[in-house]
């Protein structure tokens, strides 16, 4: 049952639905249900009677009225990033359609400051330092120890007194399951910053290769074990094809689930917390990867090369392998004239069960967005970001302009040309400017609200691809805990040494410049540089984390 649903059942029975149903008008109201594989239902009315007046009368559900009448001549200041794909095509958020019409259903004025492209953080933090701040703040995951220390620190207000009265419908969304209700307090249970909820999506990070280099090198099948992957890049190989290139960092946990290994803190069988570099299924993969380096199946230059490197290598069929998001690689095939496999991730033997499927760990995905302290409006704020997670806005967040960017057909939402085949701005730009992917929003997953995915029968085939396969959890991924500023602190000060340290021995082993016969050396200096303290504070951490549930 997805979280839309949740939310519209917890709320059955009380007074302003039973008068209004789940239909949008104006007022602010949980989003609706979206069935699986398809677009969204059509808002249906109630059919519940209303209280008789021997019943106890149920509390009133508070509500948000839009466009906020006390936002009249109010002018909202709001840093955020503009996305590549949409600053192709504008300079500012506030000229595009979508935030005019924000602007006014809400009746709150928007003026935007964003950041280079590039150097988000970066002038994030010289923001921070100047102490000029605006009234909302759109990723505060950049500030040291996240928005629960930008709040201790007087940056940013408490949202937790405001929100039953000014967010309701967030409110309400960050309570319908203890899940999301621990992913959007901090340790002290306190909401700092509104999130983007989402429901459910299939994986997006596959690795692909082309159907040409399999005909033309003669694989037969598209590999599914260490094996037949390390068999395939032996053909490449003789080829001269590179047969795969890592991130810089080397880390690909697309390879390393098959070890039950990741680096940096995770969970082990037994749902303790571990540091990934010290467990013994780690060391078997690096081994794979050096052996790998040593063969030539990796190219020797991805500490170098980008992701458009990459990318362009694979166009070319000079890289065999190619580590991208589907629908990514599915606009480059298109534009190149090539068609490609999406490939399962790798076991060591078929029907291995994998436990580190990185994808829907989180209901909030991040994209944390706080109000300042330097604001004179807080209270309208609030009631913005509200705007998201109620039934219209949400709707108006995920799809567009109704009439406009898509339009019902019976039961359906369907998207139109304007959308989907507008000859101004691509898809992958459309998600941007003419509906809105990266922000706090109560979000309806890809596959029903992303043009880029569901414009094509293709591309949404290929997202979909190994989607039902039951024996991938994610039982061995740290959820999104929340460390207190001390805790932070003390950790942070351990851990900066030690993942310097790791990431570049990580590097040498699979290179070859220091001997995997050093591999116990490794673990004994990181155990001397105190990481089972770290180790320590983030099972306290964790455990306080499953301890929080909604009262």
């Amino acid at each position: 049952m997805n979280l839309r649903k949740i939310l519209c059942m917890l709320l059955t029975g009380a007074m302003t639905l039973a008068a209004a149903g789940c239909s949008g008008s104006g007022q602010s109201s949980p989003p609706q249900a979206a069935p699986s594989g398809g677009a969204a239902s059509a808002p249906a009315s109630s059919t519940a009677d209303a209280p008789s007046a021997s019943e106890e009368a149920q509390p009133e559900e508070k509500t948000v009225s839009y466009p906020i009448a006390e936002a009249e001549g109010v002018t909202l200041t709001y840093w955020r990033p503009l996305p590549p794909p949409a600053a192709k095509h504008y300079t500012n958020y506030a000229e595009t359609e979508i935030y005019q019409e924000i602007m006014k259903r809400t009746g709150v004025n928007l003026e935007f400051t964003h950041p280079t492209a590039g150097e988000e953080k970066a002038q994030f933090n010289l923001m921070v330092a100047s102490g000029d701040f605006p009234d909302i703040v759109q990723q505060m995951d950049y500030y040291t120890g996240g928005p629960s220390a930008s709040v201790a620190d007087g940056l940013c207000i408490d949202l937790t007194p405001m929100l039953e009265e000014y967010a309701p419908d967030y409110y309400r969304a960050i309570r319908s399951t203890d899940k999301i209700y621990r992913e959007a307090t901090d340790a002290d249970e306190r909401v700092s910053a509104f999130g983007l909820i989402k429901d459910r999506m299939p994986p997006f990070q596959r690795a692909a290769i082309q159907n040409a280099v399999m005909d033309e090198l003669g694989i037969e099948k598209i590999p599914e074990t260490i094996a037949e992957y390390e068999a395939a890049f032996e053909k490449m190989k003789a080829a001269g094809i590179q047969g795969i290139c890592p991130p810089k960092n080397g880390y690909m946990i697309m390879f390393s689930r098959a070890f039950d290994a990741k680096n940096g803190w995770h969970l082990d069988k037994e749902g303790k917390v571990v540091f990934g570099q010290l467990q013994d299924g780690f060391k078997e993969y690096i081994d794979m990867l050096h052996a790998w380096y040593e063969k030539g199946y990796i190219s020797p230059d991805f500490m170098s090369l980008s992701d458009q490197d990459k990318g362009a290598l694979f166009d070319q069929k000079m890289l065999g392998i190619f580590l991208n998001p589907v629908d990514l690689t599915y606009t480059r095939a298109k534009a190149a004239g090539y068609e490609f496999e999406v490939l399962p991730y790798p076991r060591k033997e078929l029907g291995q069960a994998l436990h580190m499927e990185e994808v829907s760990v989180n209901n909030i995905e991040g994209h944390w967005t706080s109000v300042t302290t330097a604001s004179k409006y807080p209270e309208i704020a609030v009631q913005y970001l509200n705007y998201g997670y109620s039934e219209e806005g949400a709707e108006l967040f995920n799809y567009g302009i109704e009439g406009l960017s898509w339009n019902w057909e019976g039961d359906k939402r369907v998207f139109t040309d304007h959308m989907l085949n507008n000859p101004e701005i691509d898809r992958a730009a459309a998600q941007h400017v003419l509906k809105l992917h990266q922000l706090p929003k109560f979000s309806d997953p890809d596959i029903l609200c992303n043009p880029n995915v569901i414009g094509d029968a293709k591309a949404l085939e290929l997202r979909m691809k190994y989607s039902d396969d039951t024996t991938i959890d994610n039982s061995m991924i740290l959820p999104p805990i929340q460390l207190t500023q001390e805790q932070n602190a003390e950790r942070a000060k351990i851990m900066s040494e030690i993942n310097t340290y790791a990431d570049e021995m990580v590097l040498k082993f699979i290179t070859g410049s220091a001997p995997m016969s050093d591999w116990d050396a490794f673990k004994e200096q990181i155990q001397s540089m105190n990481i089972d303290r770290a180790r320590e504070i983030t099972q306290q951490a964790y455990d306080s984390y499953m301890s929080k549930a909604v009262n």
